[in-house]
């Protein structure tokens, strides 16, 4: 070839892998499925908006009602020749003034209590949505990742299918194998092909649910490895206390807590105060100056059953934060459980189980070559090997999947 083609060769090499590379979806790891996770979830802008209207609320919790107008007229008459006359009977007055209702300091200091308990419900509930999200973004992407891992297995298995039927002529000419083990063969090929369309499935699944947390950036190919976290027991039990659920119901305990000193206040009176200007015809002005005050005499059936509601309302906040706390602590020694026996399962995967699926299959391997077995006892031992390692993979994600369940939800710091 001469100098010109190849170097125009090269160049067209060069452009192309340099589109290819260009047009390259971006990669997704871990640490950016979180990030993408707090700032693209709709729960978590639902949650903040939440916040943000408790906070904007508490600025008018304890301010006094708006005052009232007041366009007065007293002692019209209704007959005789004065009758609808504004100015002929001296009694008629006409009076303009303003009235302040003035709630008791002590509901005045419970409503800015409630309004502070919904803004701690609101900010408990965006902590919450925030783990929440980043949870189920990361629980996704290990699905997703450990799925991944699951094609070179099946790659590998099928090439040790390919080469077995690439070998069987050979061996049929030397009368090591009959024709029904090319029917052995192609099962085994038809076995394959099932377990990739199960697996493309379950990828398309994974994504799917990753796209739910992150958006469109979930079609993009992962990068990185899954982190390695090293998890104490007694660390998470300390942790415990911190649990975003328990913050939350802590949180409406608060927010009951108010509601009873809001009914409380309602047994002390509020007052109101009115300000009036009148005129009376050949009278002159006059100016009117009222107070007005409550009078809760009728506790009992009036206020008593609201304050009594309360109280049943701020045991019951108590009762349930405490049936939370037990269970939170059943579910954690559940998981550490579950962690153990993971950890244990997937060590003798490693070092037992795998390993000896392997020796099986070059022992197999070698008794048919040397035409001591068949080539069934072959594939079976090919197909108890991948399942083994399938199975090794499968208990490496749910171990990971478990670390980042503690991770986020007992250990990891709120975000801003």
């Amino acid at each position: 070839m001469p100098v010109f083609s190849r170097g125009v060769a090269l160049g067209l090499w060069l452009l192309c892998i340099s589109q290819g590379l260009g047009a390259a979806p971006e990669s997704l790891s871990y640490a950016d499925a979180l990030r993408l996770a707090l700032h693209s979830a709709p729960q978590n802008e639902a949650a903040a908006a939440g916040l943000e209207a408790a906070q904007v609320v508490r600025q008018a919790a304890g301010e006094l009602p708006d005052p009232q107008l007041i366009l007065g007229l007293d002692n019209l008459p209704l007959d005789g020749r004065e009758r609808f006359s504004l100015n002929q009977d001296p009694m008629t007055q006409r009076r303009l003034g303003v009235m302040q209702s003035v709630p008791n300091a002590a509901k005045r200091a419970a409503r800015e209590q409630q309004a502070e308990a919904e803004i701690g419900l609101a900010l408990a509930a965006s902590q919450l949505s925030q783990r929440q999200s980043r949870l189920q973004a990361a629980l996704a992407w290990l699905e997703l990742y450990y799925l991944e891992q699951r094609q070179p297995l099946l790659a590998q298995w099928r090439q040790a299918v390919a080469m077995q039927r690439d070998s069987l002529p050979a061996a049929l000419a030397e009368g090591r194998s009959t024709p029904a083990e090319w029917l052995q063969l192609d099962q085994q090929w038809l076995l394959l092909d099932e377990r990739d369309e199960e697996l493309q499935r379950d990828l398309q699944a994974a994504r799917s649910q990753l796209a739910r947390w992150i958006g469109a950036a979930a079609w993009q190919s992962l990068q990185g490895p899954p982190p390695q976290r090293t998890l104490d027991a007694a660390q998470l039990q300390a942790a415990l206390q911190q649990h975003p659920d328990l913050q939350v119901q802590r949180a409406r305990v608060v927010q009951a807590d108010a509601g009873l000193q809001q009914a409380l206040a309602e047994k002390r009176p509020d007052w109101a105060v009115e300000v009036a200007y009148g005129n009376r015809a050949g009278y002159g002005d006059m100016l009117m100056l009222e107070w007005r005050v409550d009078l809760p005499l009728f506790v009992g059936s009036r206020q008593g059953p609201r304050i009594a509601a309360q109280r049943q309302l701020q045991r019951q906040s108590e009762a349930q934060q405490d049936a939370l706390w037990r269970q939170l602590q059943a579910e954690l020694q559940g998981a550490l459980a579950s962690r153990q026996q993971l950890q244990q399962a997937v060590q003798r995967s490693q070092t037992q189980l795998v390993p000896l699926a392997e020796q099986a299959v070059t022992l197999q391997l070698a008794a048919y070559q040397a035409g001591g077995q068949p080539l069934q006892a072959v594939l079976l031992a090919r197909q108890a090997l991948a399942d083994s390692r399938l199975r090794e993979l499968q208990l490496q994600g749910r171990l990971s999947q478990l670390d980042a369940q503690l991770y986020h939800l007992y250990l990891e710091e709120p975000q801003p």
